[in-house]
């Protein structure tokens, strides 16, 4: 079981995160329309996992605000996972241009965070997701995983995006 932290807080998270080189887990998470979403709705093209706590922290929703600006007009597709609601990310979505990233949710089927990793345990995020990034290559094997240790701390953005060999 790995372990995060809050500022001082330690938190633990349900399971780890998938190993590089292995199969990613499939998923059903839903969209801001309550539509259902799954891994095989991007098949044959690399996919960068973006997933954090709530789009409505700062630190969040910066990291859907870079990864759409930094992968804008690249061959990727980008995910945004969190257990908002759909609602919220509809909200988000009116607030302005996201076109290079989906933003989807855990909500319903409660399933993405155990599969990945990622389901808080205990304190006071305790069933939220964690902050991590996993990128898939095209074939959907995991090139590239980050478990974020501070939760108030972004992603390593630069390594995440190397990881896709993107020119």
């Amino acid at each position: 079981m790995s372990t995060i932290c809050l500022k001082d807080k330690e938190m633990a998270i349900y399971g780890e995160l998938p190993n590089i080189g292995a199969q990613a887990p499939s998923f059903i998470l839903s969209d801001e329309d309550l539509n259902l979403v799954i891994l095989d709705d991007f098949k044959n093209q690399p996919l960068l996992i973006n997933i954090y706590p709530s789009i409505d922290t700062t630190v969040c929703f910066e990291s859907v605000v870079t990864f759409n600006q930094q992968l804008r007009d690249k061959k990727v597709a980008v995910i945004c996972v969190s257990m908002d609601l759909p609602f919220a990310i509809k909200r988000i979505h009116q607030q302005g241009a996201l076109e290079q990233v989906t933003i989807l949710s855990d909500f319903r089927n409660r399933d993405f965070g155990n599969l990945y990793g990622v389901t808080i345990a205990n304190g006071p995020l305790a069933g939220l997701l964690a902050r991590a990034v996993i990128v898939l290559d095209a074939h959907h094997k995991v090139v590239y995983r980050e478990l974020v240790k501070d939760i108030s701390n972004p992603p390593n953005y630069k390594a995440a995006i190397a990881s896709l060999h993107l020119t």
